[in-house]
């Protein structure tokens, strides 16, 4: 058995073999296809009738344009200011301080993942709060609390990363903890929350259900209605590309900074130390813990509350019906969550870490412009690829008319919730770990094995994620949903249109009921990272 610094001497010294690199450049060629496929339809289908497209666009800007868009800005930047404000000092809290009740927080902070903000929106219209719970500013609070947690996670994976000695160093200087916070934390994570507000700003920009509940003209609505008014995919598809090329250059740019960052094991000293979490003064406490109760009654018990009384109150649609619902859409989003979880376990295997990695290894991190691409856009670019007389849909046969087009358009809209915390993974694991056991004499499957293990919170968390997300999902579900396809979100749609409050408050239930083992997972793994102080 060679040493130590010999087998890692001959990994480091190892070349790269073809067969791994055509394993990497078929992996980016797959997140390719999920990000620009979609975009190449909607170019296709934007540029088949340019005369009609432009004669419908010129009509939106002599009328409705400028109010849509002045109301699409304040709803995106409302929402964004409350993602921020109802995840940042829980995230802060418990990950700097040591205190009881500190699984309570963040138990608190996950719970809006629960609640779909268009479920949410129903709740508050029938609290009748007047315009506070009605309009414009109720619709960004709503998409705000609900973008929170993935704020909130991040935050706390980005914490778990920071240097512990640039805290010791500004306690000995003398820096309070508030200080702290805002001098020596806050611009270290200037890049999560940046990220988390333009997510939460993307989610209003595209939003279609919570905006019409709300009856709010935003970007999402004004699309709805121009595709219906125009009755025509060819203006709706021109609309749509006018959010994507900022989409693109914003997760370009994320996938540089993401790049940038060595393995934690390559920092130094200070890259293995951990945070010591200190215990925070009386004052903060009782803030963080307030600040906490309250962000949790306005965005789960308020609405909650409402549904439980509703649910008491209604009558039950039976058991028949809710079952068979429970079943398509438990098929549906288990499907989706497991073929990305495939693809998550195929990227950890054929992408190479750390410093190794280069271009096949940079572009599936483009894969996070799907998260600021409309989401009927996506499910219009799929209409338009299996339409009657396309390539696709000859390919497809009969199985264009049932659950495919579905779960591969809800497959792209959500593989950055599965793969994004894979990719991270990769780029920040030790490069010469894999050829360190291959030189060592380790069989090809027994690295492989060794890969997964190593990768399994990532991904486990990943399709949790996009299980959750699945179930909720509304605009692409109503687009594209086939004969018979029932779910959770379809139901409370269709049932909203008749104000059948007290018959949507099942279906909500229902879909909570769902997702409860995905937020458990969600749990687990951010304790997982407590213990261990990085991502896994």
């Amino acid at each position: 058995m060679p040493a130590p610094s010999a087998v890692l001497g001959i990994a480091r010294d190892s070349p790269l073999r073809p067969g791994r690199s055509l394993a990497a450049w078929a992996c980016a060629s797959v997140a390719l296809l999920a990000v620009f496929f979609p975009l190449a339809q909607l170019a296709m289908s934007a540029l088949s009738n340019s005369a009609e497209s432009i004669e419908w666009i010129a009509i939106w800007f002599n009328g409705t344009l400028a109010a849509q868009t002045g109301q699409t800005v304040v709803v995106c930047a409302l929402a964004a200011l409350v993602t921020i404000a109802a995840s940042a000092p829980q995230a802060a809290a418990v990950s700097l301080y040591r205190f009881e009740g500190a699984f309570l927080v963040e138990l608190a902070a996950l719970a809006p993942m629960l609640l779909a903000p268009y479920a949410a929106a129903g709740a508050w219209a029938g609290l009748d709060l007047g315009r506070w719970s009605h309009g414009a500013v109720p619709m960004a609070v709503q998409i705000g609390f609900s973008c929170a947690p993935w704020s909130y996670m991040a935050l706390r994976v980005a914490i778990s990363r920071l240097p512990p000695s640039l805290g010791e160093a500004a306690a000995a200087s003398g820096m309070g903890p508030g200080t702290r916070i805002l001098r020596v934390w806050t611009p270290l994570l200037a890049a999560p929350l940046v990220g988390a507000a333009l997510f939460a700003a993307a989610r209003a920009f595209g939003d279609y259900g919570t905006a019409e509940r709300n009856g709010t003209r935003t970007f999402g609505v004004a699309f709805h209605d121009m595709w219906n008014g125009a009755q025509s995919a060819h203006v709706a598809a021109v609309v749509a590309l006018a959010a994507v090329g900022p989409a693109l250059v914003v997760a370009w740019l994320a996938s540089t900074r993401a790049r940038r960052h060595p393995p934690r094991q390559f920092a130094g000293v200070a890259g293995g130390a951990q945070l010591v979490r200190t215990k925070p003064s009386r004052a903060m406490l009782l803030g963080v813990v307030t600040w906490s109760a309250l962000c949790f009654a306005l965005a789960v018990a308020a609405p909650e509350w409402q549904y439980v009384v509703w649910a008491i109150d209604g009558r039950w649609m039976g058991w028949g019906k809710s079952l068979a619902a429970m079943g398509s859409a438990l098929a549906t989003s288990g499907a989706v969550a497991i073929a990305l979880a495939l693809a998550g376990c195929a990227f950890s295997i054929c992408l190479r870490p750390g410093t190794k990695g280069s271009l096949p290894e940079r572009l599936p991190w483009l894969l996070a412009a799907n998260l600021f691409v409309p989401p009927m856009a996506l499910a219009l670019a799929w209409l338009s690829a299996t339409a009657d007389g396309s390539w696709l849909g000859e390919l497809m046969g009969s199985a264009r008319d049932g659950k495919l087009p579905l779960l591969l358009a809800q497959s792209a809209k959500l593989a950055p919730f599965a793969l994004l915390p894979v990719l991270d993974r990769i780029s920040r694991e030790n490069e010469s770990l894999r050829d360190a056991l291959r030189a060592a004499g380790i069989a090809r499957l027994e690295v492989w094995r060794h890969v997964l293990v190593m990768s399994a919170p990532a991904i486990a968390l990943g399709a949790a994620m996009v299980f959750m997300e699945a179930i909720k999902e509304l605009e692409i579900a109503i687009t594209l949903q086939h004969f018979g396809y029932q779910s959770p979100a379809i139901k409370i749609h269709s049932l909203a249109r008749f104000h059948s409050e007290r018959a949507i408050a099942n279906w909500v239930l229902i879909s909570q009921l769902l997702m409860l083992p995905a937020l458990a997972v969600v749990s687990v793994w951010l304790s997982r990272l407590d213990k261990a102080r990085r991502l896994s």
